[in-house]
């Protein structure tokens, strides 16, 4: 979930969840978001930078980007089994996780993507 950021930000934002490997990217309005939302075009031109993001760093699964909705509508119809929120003056991750999760291990691959043979080596370890 993003919030529907100022311009550049929004832009430099999608281009980082596109690199980490996000599967969806569902824009948010905050009752701070102070822009307004560009519609159609800049739907259009978001999915542009999408597809460029995914291209430049080898990942070609591009996530799905949804319109803009209401912060409170997304939180309500969100469902997984950990859900985390990056706040600056929160609870550090391994705190949050130590009661749900034993560990947590984020594997991300090298700049020009893993071998098949490493891939069905990941796949073979749950990951």
């Amino acid at each position: 979930m993003l919030p529907l950021l100022k311009r550049e930000a929004l832009e430099r934002a999608l281009y980082s969840c596109v690199e980490m490997g996000a599967n969806e990217i569902r824009l948010v309005v905050t009752k701070k978001t102070t822009r307004e939302w560009g519609g159609e075009k800049e739907f259009a031109r978001l999915q542009r930078i999408i597809i460029s993001a995914a291209e430049q760093s080898k990942n070609f699964s591009i996530p799905l980007l949804y319109q803009p909705e209401r912060f409170e509508t997304v939180i309500d119809n969100s469902n997984s089994d950990v859900c985390l929120f990056a706040d600056p003056e929160g609870v550090p991750i391994g705190q949050v996780l130590k009661n749900t999760i034993s560990s947590l291990i984020i594997l991300v691959g090298p700049e020009g993507d893993l071998t098949e043979e490493e891939k069905a080596l990941v796949k073979k370890k749950s990951f």
